[in-house]
């Protein structure tokens, strides 16, 4: 049996993890690596392209976590919330302040379209005073926002 070298696309179960350059036969190449883009011959150009690729990713990773520590050192700096909400005497809300309530808050002010997934509170804030919400912006990076409620006077 002739057997070729290929480069995986794709990670393919049992075979190979994606970027691997493996031999296999070469029936199974053309008939099912190369038909279903799993995988493409192997030649000093393909593997070029590939390392290419990926170094361009793991540039754009980088890039994109760089933005976000400084959007996060930028946040804390310079960014509260103040909220006016009605409440009791005892400073209680009547309602609470949600993750939803604090996306749109931060989309008027900053203009960032924030998923309200990414804003982690332990549970709505359901008192007036200061209260701190975590806002995820990367994988490792979340900044800390201060969220101040204040009671409307009737």
């Amino acid at each position: 049996m002739k057997t070729v070298s290929v480069l995986l696309i794709e990670d393919v179960n049992e075979v190979g993890k994606k970027g691997s350059v493996i031999e296999v036969n070469d029936g199974f190449a053309r008939n099912f690596l190369f038909r279903k883009k799993l995988a493409e011959p192997m030649t000093k150009g393909s593997l070029d392209a590939w390392k290419r690729k990926q170094a361009e990713l793991l540039r754009k990773k980088a890039n994109a976590k760089q933005d976000a520590l400084a959007l996060k050192e930028k946040i804390e700096k310079e960014y509260s919330i103040t909220l006016s909400e009605k409440a009791g005497k005892e400073g209680k809300l009547f309602g609470s302040i949600t993750s939803d309530v604090i996306a749109k808050r931060i989309k008027k002010d900053l203009k960032l379209d924030v998923d309200k997934k990414k804003i982690v509170i332990q549970e709505n804030i359901k008192t007036v005073g200061t209260h701190k919400v975590s806002l995820k912006l990367y994988p490792e990076v979340s900044a800390i926002i201060k969220v101040t409620v204040k009671a409307i006077e009737d």
